[in-house]
């Protein structure tokens, strides 16, 4: 590995960044291609899923956190601004991204498993 902060060639392809990336991407509203999801799974399979859910499907999130994430469950609440989705595994975990703006939640959902997955990782390495 390169010194001084420099990313290697191996950091570029290593799965916890790509997804890493794709939160970033989905938290600020650009566009991602499929192939970081694939980068971040290391499989095509959740592509379909996290597009349809980045783009407003409830049955999209739920499906990719079943497929992800099968024994945790899921709670949401909303207000006319604002809406919330946390994914728990245990009463002692819980993942709340905030989701600013109405009508949102299906992409907050997408989120917060994202975001559990990278924490399930990051307890594993």
């Amino acid at each position: 590995a390169l010194a001084y902060g420099l990313v290697t060639m191996t950091d570029v392809f290593r799965p916890g960044n790509a997804l890493t990336e794709l939160i970033g991407l989905i938290r600020s509203g650009d566009d991602w291609e499929s192939g970081l999801v694939v980068r971040a799974f290391g499989t095509g399979a959740h592509v379909a899923k996290v597009h349809h859910a980045c783009h407003g499907s409830l049955d999209a999130a739920r499906a990719l956190q079943e497929a992800l994430l099968p024994e945790w469950s899921v709670s949401h609440s909303q207000t006319s601004s604002e809406c919330w989705v946390s994914v728990l595994r245990r009463p002692d975990r819980s993942f709340r991204p905030l989701c600013r703006g109405a009508g949102r939640p299906a992409e907050a959902w997408v989120l917060a498993v994202l975001y559990a997955v990278q924490a399930e990782r990051n307890e594993t390495t």
